[in-house]
């Protein structure tokens, strides 16, 4: 019979799995296809953080150190560095919504003549 306590830790061990398999996927999908958004995106996020919890029990097991604690070590590290290698900063914009800012400084406040909103810009949000 499975008790409280080891009831909790495995569940807290499931909850760590998947937050950083999910974090580590999300940055991988954002490097190598930036243009999916909503359903399409998390849906291969999934895939990506699925696919790198299989990836990793597998070489653990190739070198006979299938276990909890090593495999939940693992995943911690690869999921954390790929956020950090690969996310870059929390809370900036994206890329794709920084390239469209303007060019001057914040400290310049005064107002171009004739400057007009960029065609690809749409309304905002």
């Amino acid at each position: 019979m499975l008790g409280a306590g080891r009831y909790l830790v495995g569940a807290l061990d499931l909850g760590l799995l998947i937050c950083f398999a999910w974090l580590g996927a999300a940055a991988a999908r954002k490097k190598l296809t930036p243009e999916l958004t909503g359903v399409s995106a998390h849906l291969s996020t999934a895939v990506l953080a699925i696919a790198g919890l299989l990836w990793v029990a597998e070489l653990l097991g190739t070198v006979g150190w299938f276990a909890a604690v090593p495999y939940l070590a693992v995943v911690i590290v690869i999921g954390a560095m790929l956020r950090l290698g690969l996310g870059g900063r929390w809370g900036g914009p994206s890329d794709a919504a920084a390239s469209r800012f303007s060019h001057r400084s914040l400290s310049d406040s005064r107002p171009l003549r004739g400057e007009k909103p960029s065609k690809t810009e749409g309304p905002p949000h």
